[in-house]
């Protein structure tokens, strides 16, 4: 599947970021090739190493400021620090950095086109990136915020974006190395519902196929009515306003569902580690594939000559709704959004301990786990993963 042919590749999105991924290959330094990130040894402490992750909200402030413009409420910036603050630590967290991160922030703001968004942003943001970092300390995570960056691009940005830069360091016996061997077992954490930590119920969009979600959910009235919040290939086709709750959201509004932050994994995956240690059974975890862009199918950057085999649950409501709104083939679904899987967990069944310790970490903090399927050898030479779900499959090959 190439992007050019796909509704969201018409949008001019990448889900897959395949090219970029081929164009630096073998430029970037890394001990550990198939881990989540790339890592290298720290020269000052023996036994360590160290990573540095950068990402974002991606899309997702166009959705802010649409809400914030038509209610006025401050609050609606809050998900900008969850998804700022979710994106990079998740992907550290992934490879088994779980011990101490430095963060640090990049905020690129147009204030011009939409007066007072750059301090109702900042306010809130703020707020919220503290109680954040205060949230992973709780959880053991050392974890310190070093502010960053903020600036006034209006020549550049539409409305403003968000990225976080975290640096982590741990001992090298707690990196997930990717060696998912054939006869592994996948398992899957819901990225909807709500956690111990959350205030209330998150919709399972993590940072994934924003675009998509908002281009044809959202009133096609509010291009008219704020001309410069998109581009013209991105323009809204959708039928709801912000505060338009179809009851297929159970009581969400679809502007809620849309801005919905990405869970704090870092915290479950502290959790989970922490029980395979005491286990003596961290060997037995082998992967985990945080399922942000390429959804269902990011799975395929662990591992090397693999074929992952996955039966996915009942996607939540808002994949449901955008599925049917956008007409939206499953093959795009399953490539462009998680489709209500947060994280992919994969190593070996041996004695049961891997499940167990999944199970637990899951009722520790009010979650489900599905058994999703299977790893296999295969000979194709990049990995791919098959998939089933209740509204059709797909094959994916890795780029």
């Amino acid at each position: 599947m190439t992007e050019k042919n796909t509704i969201y590749g018409d949008m001019g999105v990448d889900a897959h970021k395949g090219n970029v991924e081929n164009a630096f290959c073998g430029k970037i330094d890394t001990a550990y090739p198939f881990a989540w990130v790339n890592i290298m040894p720290d020269p000052r402490l023996d036994g360590f190493v160290k990573t540095i992750k950068v990402d974002g909200d991606g899309s997702k402030p166009t959705q802010h400021i649409l809400d914030f413009l038509e209610t006025g409420d401050e609050t609606v910036f809050e998900p900008s620090a969850d998804d700022t603050h979710a994106m990079p630590v998740i992907d550290a967290a992934a490879a088994g950095f779980v011990e101490e991160y430095d963060f640090v922030d990049v905020l690129d703001v147009n204030k011009l086109v939409f007066p007072g968004v750059k301090d109702a942003l900042i306010t809130a943001y703020s707020a919220r990136i503290r109680e954040l970092i205060d949230l992973h300390r709780q959880y053991g995570i050392d974890e310190y915020f070093f502010g960053g960056e903020t600036a006034d691009l209006p020549s550049q940005v539409s409305s403003y974006v968000c990225n976080g830069i975290v640096w982590a360091r741990t001992h090298e016996k707690n990196i997930i190395h990717g060696n998912v061997q054939p006869g592994d077992t996948i398992w899957g954490i819901p990225s909807d519902g709500q956690t111990e930590w959350e205030d209330g119920i998150n919709s399972g969009v993590m940072c994934n196929g924003i675009t998509a979600l908002s281009t044809l959910l959202m009133w096609d009235g509010y291009n008219q009515k704020y001309p410069y919040l998109r581009h013209e290939k991105q323009k809204y086709r959708g039928r709801f306003k912000v505060d338009d709750r179809p009851k297929i959201l159970g009581g969400l509004t679809v502007s809620e569902s849309i801005r919905s932050g990405t869970r704090q994994w870092a915290l479950f995956l502290k959790l989970l580690y922490q029980g395979l240690h005491a286990e003596n059974a961290f060997h037995l975890l082998h992967g985990v594939s945080a399922n942000t862009g390429g959804g269902a199918t990011k799975v395929c950057r662990l591992g090397q000559n693999i074929r992952y085999v996955k039966e996915m649950p009942e996607f939540p409501p808002i994949f449901q709704l955008v599925m049917d709104e956008g007409a939206i083939p499953i093959d795009e679904m399953l490539a462009d959004f998680n489709c209500g899987i947060g994280l992919d967990i994969i190593g070996s069944a041996e004695c049961g301990i891997l499940e167990r310790v999944i199970k637990s970490v899951c009722d520790t903090v009010w979650l489900e786990s599905y058994e999703l399927g299977s790893c296999e050898a295969s000979n194709k030479p990049k990995n791919e993963v098959v998939i089933t779900s209740p509204y059709g499959g797909m094959t994916y090959a890795r780029e």
